[in-house]
């Protein structure tokens, strides 16, 4: 199922972002899909895929740059703060995996 929803050709009048299929995948745990199963698939993919565009939290914008170890907290590009955008020389990476308290709010392939 994720793989049928998360699919950008085939189903495109069902596609979600793999985060969004996650979720799909969560309401149906324990009832649908083991908890066990959801939880070791997770470890797998990537749930916010490089490149995607984000807004965080706290205001923050930018792009996943690359995946940690951790599969919900990637690093992440900064390249726009409190509504204004960054100069190329002042981006910086935000490793989510050390920073808990920021949390992704939106994500898109495309920037919004």
């Amino acid at each position: 199922m994720f793989s049928m929803r998360s699919h950008p050709i085939v189903f495109t009048e069902m596609r979600f972002l793999p985060h969004e299929g996650l979720e799909i995948l969560y309401s149906g745990s324990g009832t649908q899909y083991s908890q066990e199963y959801i939880e070791l698939f997770k470890r797998h993919i990537s749930i916010y895929p490089n490149g995607s565009y984000v807004a965080l939290s706290d205001g923050r914008k930018g792009i996943i740059a690359h995946q940690t170890k951790v599969p919900d907290r990637p690093v992440i590009r900064i390249l726009e703060e409190q509504e204004h955008e960054i100069h190329t020389s002042q981006v910086y990476d935000l490793n989510l995996a050390f920073n808990p308290s920021v949390v992704i709010t939106e994500c898109n392939t495309t920037p919004s």
